[in-house]
């Protein structure tokens, strides 16, 4: 093995690779309207729930694909300000409900959070074995609340850099958010292995970072289709493992 190319750090995405959600997304979504709209309703507004539904829909997608050309992320408080503004809250109500509706999609998102299989594990055999941990999210949740989570699930120590794009800025495939972790792990990119569960976002957006990639699928389909195609790729992360050793 070429001493210069030895791995020395490992940086994850969170979402769907460390973490997971036991509740289906238009489940979550349907537990957090129902305690919006009793919001609404206690507070004197009354907003017909398609119009906040395909409002909040249809702004998030036009959100997100302008952050996904641009390279730089928002806040879900400058989102909830701007789709308040537009189903007709008050100016003088708005910071007032984008702080208690925050509260409730944050609540939601930790209830049915969980950790994917082995990830512990697999954290604790990569410090044993003296890899340097980080992360790089992509979210417009604040970096305390994928810090809460981090704690809930008890894998917060592990990591020596924890990267959340809201905070940031800028998110993943932007080549910046990778360089940024690797100048504070002090790493070089021939030196690192990001894995991850999006082959654009961030398979191809580590790789025109420099950093060797793993990628995480969730079927066997998957597994194959990308082994075809000569990519490093596995089903649990555990087995990212082996491929460190290369």
């Amino acid at each position: 093995m070429n001493k210069t190319n030895t791995c020395k750090a490992v940086v994850f995405d969170l979402g769907d690779t460390l973490t997971t959600h036991i509740v289906d997304e238009t489940t979550r979504e349907d537990d957090v309207y129902t305690e919006v709209r009793s919001l609404f309703l206690k507070t004197g507004y009354s907003i017909p729930e398609v119009l906040y539904r395909e409002s909040k829909i249809e702004m998030w997608k036009n959100w997100k694909e302008q952050s996904s050309r641009s390279g730089e992320e928002f806040s879900i408080e400058t989102f909830l300000h701007h789709l308040l503004h537009n189903l007709g809250v008050k100016p003088k109500d708005i910071e007032k409900f984008i702080l208690l509706i925050t509260n409730i999609i944050y609540k939601c998102d930790l209830s049915s959070l969980v950790l994917t299989p082995s990830v512990e594990k697999t954290l604790e055999k990569l410090r044993q074995m003296s890899y340097l941990l980080g992360i790089i999210s992509n979210t417009s949740y604040s970096y305390d609340h994928i810090f809460e989570i981090l704690d809930r699930c008890q894998i917060a120590n592990y990591f020596d850099v924890v990267l959340v794009s809201s905070r940031e800025k800028i998110c993943k495939p932007n080549p910046k958010i990778f360089q940024k972790a690797l100048h504070l792990l002090q790493v070089s990119a021939g030196n690192t292995t990001f894995v991850g569960n999006d082959p654009q976002v961030d398979i191809e957006g580590a790789k025109r970072a420099g950093m060797k990639t793993i990628l995480v699928v969730q079927s066997e389909d998957e597994l194959t289709k990308f082994r075809s195609n000569n990519a490093r790729v596995v089903a649990n992360v555990e087995d990212i493992l082996r491929y460190l050793k290369e």
